[in-house]
């Protein structure tokens, strides 16, 4: 029971720590900048939300065969192994690049050509995430899920402060920046 907490208590500080990570951008540009800023920006990350899933997805999936590995080699081949497929995944995630564009003036219309900035930048840093994130997954394999933990609670103070300064000075895009920055 005791390890089973101890373990836990991690994974929920984290849990907490990257909830508050996906909301964070919306609510302080609603404080920081205009309406219109904040109603661009929660546009492109809604269009922008299906790449998480897709990374959630993918952990789901991995995590278990990650938690069978008890060597350090096998730990070191699978990085190696999610590092040999960016380029795929990088070569899936550039048409919809290239046509964000036209799909954001057909999903949400004329008057949301301005999220298309801040969609490319939220794309380009969700990309990160469907790279690292199974990467992370190592660490609750070798059983240090506090380094994560760690990791989300640098990740969401970093996210504060370049808010309070980039939002400031660049609305909606300047959040976006902020998410590139965060995952990078």
């Amino acid at each position: 029971f005791l390890e089973l907490f101890h373990f836990s208590k991690w994974i929920t500080l984290a849990t907490i720590c990257t909830m508050l990570l996906m909301r964070i951008d919306v609510l302080m540009l609603q404080g920081l900048s205009t309406s219109n800023e904040a109603g661009i920006y929660y546009g492109a990350s809604q269009l922008a939300m299906f790449f998480p899933l897709i990374t959630g997805a993918l952990s789901t999936s991995l995590l278990p065969k990650i938690s069978l590995f008890q060597k350090k080699h096998e730990h070191v081949d699978f990085i190696f192994k999610v590092l040999k497929f960016t380029p795929f995944i990088l070569i899936v995630f550039l048409p919809i690049y290239f046509l964000s564009s036209p799909l954001i003036k057909i999903l949400f219309g004329i008057k949301y050509t301005a999220g298309i900035p801040v969609f490319k930048i939220l794309l380009i840093s969700f990309v990160i995430g469907v790279i690292l994130n199974p990467i992370s997954l190592v660490f609750y394999s070798i059983n240090k899920p506090h380094i994560l933990s760690y990791l989300n609670v640098i990740q969401l103070i970093v996210a504060f402060f370049l808010n309070i300064f980039l939002i400031k000075n660049y609305g909606a895009v300047g959040a976006a920046y902020t998410s590139f920055a965060i995952r990078f």
